[in-house]
């Protein structure tokens, strides 16, 4: 919940790291909840971007979880000129995995978007995989397996 509530701060512009950092730099004295605060601080520096959504975050614990190769978050990918950036990407092996939450594919136009984005990463040699609500929350098993057989997969040179 705090890593959700953090991220969220981050993409909407009230929250910085910076920000974040100068507050944890005075003394604390052991008040609860500031160990939690730091190692959410540090998880979205690490990841380089703030995840998107609370399916995002999920999803991505799910694939650490699993113990899957670490992954770029907001991994952006450049193809006839327009970039794109991907939930979470294991460039290497070119495949990356979305969350598909409806918060982000709600008008017409969004969703039409999204469509003509991954036609144009899968002519680029990219393999996806999508993934919904229930499906992060009752099958996590199920994304370790199938992205850990696409990464198999690009690295014995199938596709």
């Amino acid at each position: 919940e705090l890593d959700d509530a953090f991220g969220r701060g981050l993409i909407s512009g009230r929250v910085t790291l910076r920000r974040v950092d100068r507050y944890l730099d005075r003394p604390m004295g052991g008040r609860p909840g500031v160990a939690a605060l730091r190692r959410v601080v540090d998880a979205h520096r690490d990841r380089g971007a703030a995840t998107q959504s609370k399916l995002e975050v999920i999803v991505s614990r799910a694939a650490t979880l699993g113990q899957l190769p670490p992954a770029s978050h907001q991994h952006p990918v450049t193809i006839c000129g327009r970039t794109f950036r991907l939930d979470l990407a294991w460039p290497a092996e070119q495949v990356f995995l979305e969350a598909d939450g409806a918060a982000y594919h709600r008008t017409r136009k969004e969703f039409l978007n999204d469509r003509e984005r991954q036609n144009l990463l899968v002519v680029a040699r990219w393999r996806p995989l999508r993934y919904t609500w229930p499906v992060a929350n009752e099958q996590p098993a199920l994304i370790v397996d199938q992205v850990r057989t696409l990464l198999d997969d690009r690295r014995l040179g199938a596709s």
